[in-house]
């Protein structure tokens, strides 16, 4: 299975106590994420050369809360970011500028949609399961909020689906930043 990688900032919300519904995969609180640059299927030094370019970009950490839900791609259960938007959106605009500046990422001509993924339906759900996933996230992540303080670096985790992502480099923020964690998870 060839990874993905995208450079995200973590959410950190609970996972909610609303059950949800039968067929639905609900991520994990660490799998929680707003993505400021999805990189796809390259290989792990052209993630590196991507988080490397991005090592001098601070942001202040900012407050995030979830709002409309929208079913993204195939089956993506995602809540839009409502506080903390237009902050999110100008990080995302930075990153992706500085990889495009260095041609280690095409240009994406769609305006940022800062959103977390909750969690995905069958690749064929019925219209009836996709009302339920999404009443389900409204219920269960309804003015969630947490403080974005952090670009980190993800790829596939290896005990997919339960985490569905492992952090591979983290810089903290809101203070010029700090030196980068990494996973070997």
């Amino acid at each position: 299975m060839k990874p993905n990688w995208f450079i995200g900032m973590p959410f950190a919300a609970d996972r909610p106590l609303v059950a949800a519904p039968e067929g639905l995969r609900v991520f994990e609180p660490v799998d929680l994420h707003v993505t400021a640059a999805f990189l796809g299927g390259v290989s792990a030094s052209h993630a590196e050369a991507c988080w490397a370019a991005v090592r001098g970009f601070a942001f202040t950490s900012f407050a995030a809360s979830l709002g409309e839900v929208r079913l993204l791609g195939a089956n993506a259960v995602s809540l839009v970011l409502e506080e903390g938007f237009e902050s999110a959106a100008e990080v995302m605009r930075e990153v992706c500028a500085r990889l495009e500046g260095e041609d280690l990422l095409r240009p994406d001509p769609r305006p940022p949609l800062p959103h977390v993924t909750v969690a995905r339906t069958r690749r064929r759900a019925s219209p009836e399961e996709q009302a339920q996933a999404i009443d389900w996230a409204e219920a269960a992540f309804a003015k969630a909020r947490a403080q974005i303080d952090a670009l980190a670096l993800y790829t596939w985790s290896s005990t997919r689906p339960k985490p569905q992502f492992v952090v591979r480099a983290q810089r903290q923020m809101g203070d010029g930043g700090l030196p980068d964690t990494a996973s070997d998870s």
